[in-house]
Parts: C-alpha cells; sequence; structure tokens
C-alpha cells in the first residue's frame, strides 16, 4: 500500500500532536479506569466543567497577573543592569556573585526562604523574578559583548550620543539573544510560579487548583489545570516575541538625535590635522615610517598605495580609532569627522532612510532627492540587508556624505561597484558631498581609478610606500613611475 504524502512529511506541525494523542487514547481505553488513567475526553470534559466555574477565570487572572509581573520585572532589569554592566565592566563584577547565586541554587529553597519574608501570595511574583533574571541578564550581556567592535567604532566616528548607541548599535546586535532568553525565561516563569503558589498554597491560583486536584484525587482535573498552564504559558511566550519585534521597529523608528556637537572650527587658522613624524607598528612590522603632512582647509587628498602598505591604518589614525607609537596629531580644536569605511557598516535591520537619518536627522527634507542622485530611488524604505552589495556601498557614501562634520575621510570610494554606478557616484560626491566639508581625503588601491576623476581643482596626491614613508607627488604621471623619485616631494 501507497504511503499517503502527509505522513512522508512527517504529518507536518499536527502529525506529531494526533500521534501522541491517538496513543494516550488507546493507553486509555485499555487501562479503562478514569481514576488511574484519564483519557483525552475526560480531560476535555474536566476542562470544559472548570470554564463554567467561576473561580476559573479568578486563579487564571490572579498567577497571570504576578507570574507575568514578575517576569517582566526581571526582563526590565536584566536589559537595563546588562547594559550598565557593559558599559561600566566594575559594576558586572560586583553583580557576578548575585546572579551565580540565583542560578545555583535550587527553586525550592529559594520558595522556603522567601516564606518567611513573604506572604504565600506574593511568592509567584518573587521566584519568576528570582528565576528569570539571571537568564536575561546574562543572555544579554553576552549579546552587548559580541556586537561588532566595528558597528562600535561607526558610532563613534559619527559621534552618535549613547542613546543612539543602545537602540541603533546594541539592541539590533543583542535582540537574537535578548529574544532567545525572553521566549525560555516565559516558559521557565510559568513552571516556578505555579511551582511557588503550589508549595506555599496561595489562594487563588493555578497553584491552588492543582494542589486541590491532587489532594481529591481529581487527576482529569490536574491534567486538566496542566492542560490551562501549557496552553497559557505559549500563548504569552507568542505575545511577548511579536511585543518584541514591534518594539524594535519602534524604536528604529524614533527621531533621531543625531552627532553631538562639536566647537567651532572655521574662526581658527592653520592645518585642520598636522601629522608629525608619525609611525606606527604591528607584529608584521612597521606601517608607518615618520609619516608628516599638513591637511590644510579647502584641499582635496587622494591617498594611494599597494595593498597592505597601511592606507587603513592612516585613516584610523586620523579618525582616533588608532594611537600612533611615536610622532604627534595635531587636531584643530573641535574637528569633526565624517567617514565610508571600506565595509559598509550600516544596520542590517533597518531602512535605508533610517541608517541615513541615524547620523544626519537635519537632511529628511531632501533625502528622496540624494537617493535618486545615487540611483537609489524608491529604495528609502528597504531593509539594507536586501540590498546587494553596490548599493550597499552607496549608502555607505551617502550616509558620510550627509552627516554634518567637518573632514570627510573615504575609504575605497568605488570598492564594488561598476562603471556606471561609479561615475555617478562621483559626480555625486564633488558636486554635492564635498563642498560641505571643509576638507576631504579620498583612499585609493589602483592609481587607474583616478584616470575617470574628472576634477575642478587639482587634487594633493600622498603615496604610502610599503616601506611605510608617506609621500607627496608632484602630478598624476608620477603614480605610473613609483622610481623617479625627482617626481616626489617630501610634504
Amino acid at each position: 500500500m501507497r504511503m499517503p504524502a502527509w505522513l512522508k512529511r512527517g504529518g507536518g506541525k499536527s502529525g506529531p500532536i494526533l500521534f501522541w494523542m491517538g496513543l494516550w487514547f488507546l493507553a486509555s481505553f485499555f487501562v479503562n479506569s478514569p481514576l488511574l488513567f484519564p483519557g483525552p475526553l475526560d480531560v476535555l470534559g474536566a476542562l470544559a466543567r472548570f470554564i463554567f466555574e467561576g473561580d476559573f477565570y479568578l486563579r487564571l487572572a490572579s498567577s497571570s497577573l504576578r507570574i507575568l509581573s514578575g517576569f517582566l520585572l526581571a526582563f526590565l532589569m536584566g536589559v537595563g543592569l546588562a547594559h550598565l554592566s557593559w558599559r561600566r565592566p566594575s559594576l558586572e563584577a560586583y553583580l557576578r556573585p548575585p546572579v551565580q547565586v540565583m542560578r545555583a541554587i535550587p527553586m525550592a529553597s529559594f520558595v522556603i526562604l522567601a516564606l518567611f519574608w513573604l506572604a504565600p501570595i506574593r511568592l509567584s511574583l518573587v521566584i519568576p523574578f528570582v528565576v528569570v533574571f539571571p537568564l536575561i541578564y546574562t543572555n544579554t550581556l553576552e549579546g552587548f559583548r559580541s556586537t561588532p567592535v566595528s558597528m562600535l567604532e561607526m558610532a563613534r566616528v559619527f559621534r552618535l550620543p549613547s542613546r543612539e548607541v543602545f537602540r541603533a548599535i546594541l539592541l539590533p546586535s543583542a535582540f537574537p539573544q535578548v529574544l532567545a532568553g525572553a521566549e525560555t525565561g516565559m516558559g521557565m516563569a510559568w513552571k516556578s510560579g505555579v511551582t511557588a503558589e503550589i508549595i506555599a498554597t496561595a489562594a487563588p491560583s493555578i497553584g491552588e487548583a492543582l494542589f486541590d486536584a491532587k489532594l481529591y484525587l481529581d487527576l482529569s482535573g490536574l491534567l486538566a489545570w496542566t492542560l490551562v498552564l501549557l496552553l497559557v504559558a505559549a500563548l504569552f511566550q507568542k505575545l511577548f516575541r511579536a511585543l518584541l519585534h514591534v518594539m524594535m521597529k519602534a524604536l528604529a523608528n524614533l527621531p533621531a538625535r543625531g552627532p553631538r556637537p562639536e566647537g567651532p572650527t572655521m574662526d581658527q587658522e592653520g592645518p585642520l590635522v598636522d601629522l608629525c613624524s608619525v609611525s606606527k607598528s604591528f607584529d608584521k612590522g612597521r606601517v608607518l615610517d615618520r609619516a608628516s603632512h599638513s591637511f590644510q582647509p579647502g584641499s582635496l587628498t587622494f591617498l594611494l598605495g599597494p595593498s597592505g602598505a597601511g592606507k587603513t591604518t592612516l585613516v584610523r589614525l586620523l579618525l582616533e580609532l588608532e594611537e600612533a607609537d611615536e610622532g604627534e596629531i595635531k587636531r584643530r580644536e573641535g574637528l569633526t569627522f565624517s567617514a565610508a569605511f571600506q565595509e559598509d557598516r550600516l544596520i542590517p535591520s533597518w531602512t535605508v532612510r533610517q541608517n541615513l537619518l541615524l547620523v544626519g536627522p537635519d537632511r529628511s527634507g531632501d533625502l528622496d532627492l540624494e537617493l535618486q542622485a545615487l540611483d537609489l530611488e524608491g529604495e528609502g524604505e528597504s531593509p539594507v540587508e536586501a540590498l546587494s552589495g553596490g548599493m550597499r556601498q552607496r549608502v555607505s557614501l551617502l550616509r558620510a556624505g550627509l552627516a554634518p562634520a567637518d573632514f570627510l575621510i573615504i575609504d575605497e570610494p568605488f570598492r564594488g561597484l561598476d562603471r556606471a554606478s561609479r561615475d555617478r557616484t562621483w559626480t555625486w560626491l564633488k558636486d554635492r558631498a564635498f563642498p560641505r566639508f571643509q576638507a576631504v581625503l579620498l583612499v585609493f588601491h589602483d592609481p587607474e581609478d583616478l584616470d575617470a576623476l574628472s576634477l575642478s581643482q587639482p587634487p594633493v596626491i600622498l603615496r604610502l610606500e610599503e616601506t611605510g614613508r608617506l609621500e607627496r607627488l608632484t602630478d598624476r604621471k608620477s603614480l605610473y613611475d613609483p622610481a623617479n623619485n625627482d617626481k616626489k616631494i617630501q610634504p
């Protein structure tokens, strides 16, 4: 006989349930004693009887109120204290002992201990908190610690306030672990809360109903209340999961505060940034060797060099993401930066518009025009994770060009772009983005990328050699003749 297709697939979600229900029915049929082994119909009959009793809803509401209150308190405190512990590791050291105690001591011991100080009816609020808090706290803290350093660096460069870092960087990164902890914690809250009610014989409560069913040998009633407990726990688990997703969307839609303001730089004279014999070394050797250069107001600078020569390291030094081993980097007081990194460093779960408004909330009015200029028309409400690599690169460039700052730095601006996208992007950069900044630095790997760039003013061209020496070139032709030192001048 041919096996049905639904059976080959395992019966879907209902197949296993129907299998065990059928097995339960057969077992109860052969035992033939509702007192010893009630069947599904006996349990459903008891449940139907409870539904028409007034105290059923009173017990359900009373237990739900206390257990959910304990769970919510544990969730909010767990997330909040995890954030504080992430920001101040010394606090985490003080919280570690009580968290370990909560996780290690048996629940029954907590219940008996709490009976010395609390009324029995309050135990189903306290015990879920004690059980759930360590889970939420440790999951959330681990999620915060796993936040990519690159995203935190992006927030630092764009001077995002701590509130924006929390809602835009930390929470989206830790959300999967927070969600997993909340789902597990909801089940644990109901199990521990009802267990506390049984031990303390709190009334009115689901625990009291389970205790009475055991006391009167009402096995059908006991199983009926157990079924109610399972259904209610599963229902609130799904509701809380949906609530968390709604909250994450609401946080992403909050008005952005934008970068922190810095002091004025326009009334100061001299270079914006002055590199004075800066050296930097890593395990593989020295990547910068006494590099010197002054970035003047109104300058457009191209930095070129072979792969691994240290161009990105120099960019990180300018952005204060690295510290020099030797030498000094002088910056104008209050100087601010905007940057597009080699990676897009966008928030994947947010839309294009939300990513852009995070660093440039004042640009909301002309955002559609900017998107259109970079061939991103209609993508404003698209989540970043749904975009192609080239589109994400253009969004990253757009974010850097819209951010309020004095100095724009772009590392590999045409990375991942085809020729048409590169030409359109370059037109937007030089016509609409560059005029917003006092100085611009573009980093290139291939000197041929400069051939197609039309400029109204000659740029300052720097080349970083593999030896770590930073040299200034007199013109574009010298890019193709690295051995001709007559065409190079020291800054």
